[in-house]
């Protein structure tokens, strides 16, 4: 489970469940259902951040590195849901180069414009080129 709802823990259906699955932005985990698939498989959590809750529905997808390898060769896939600029550009702000660095790239928000852009004093859209930037410098990093 990703995220800080303590609210959903109190549901019935989901009581149970044990606090070390439990996962919140920096954490990572190798393991699905409970297998531990090191060192194939990592996944590397980035979002939703716990003030996120309170924003758009949008703002609470999960954001994660998922890093695969097989022998000496690794691909890494950044998968960044239906998050708008705010919120990516804050995964940008904190991490690490490695944990946002990418060979396969699901674009944010079905690659709309509210990840690309920013308003401008004048409440214009405006290309976030910096951010842009990040992007292409994370790319092939692999």
């Amino acid at each position: 489970m990703v995220g800080y709802s303590e609210e959903i823990l109190e549901d019935d259906d989901y009581s149970g469940i044990p606090d070390d699955i439990i996962l919140v932005p920096g954490d990572s985990t190798s393991m699905i259902d409970r297998v531990d698939l090191s060192p194939e498989f990592l996944s590397f959590i980035h979002a939703p951040f716990k003030d996120d809750f309170e924003a758009d529905r949008n703002d609470t997808s999960i954001a994660m590195q998922v890093t695969l390898t097989d022998g000496d060769q690794t691909c890494r896939a950044l998968l960044l849901g239906d998050l708008s600029n705010p919120t990516v550009r804050r995964i940008f702000d904190i991490s690490e180069a490695d944990s946002v660095a990418w060979n396969l790239l699901l674009a944010p928000h079905h690659c709309s414009k509210t990840v690309m852009y920013t308003k401008d004093d004048n409440d214009e859209d405006e290309l976030d080129s910096e951010l842009m930037g990040w992007f292409e410098e994370a790319g092939g990093a692999c």
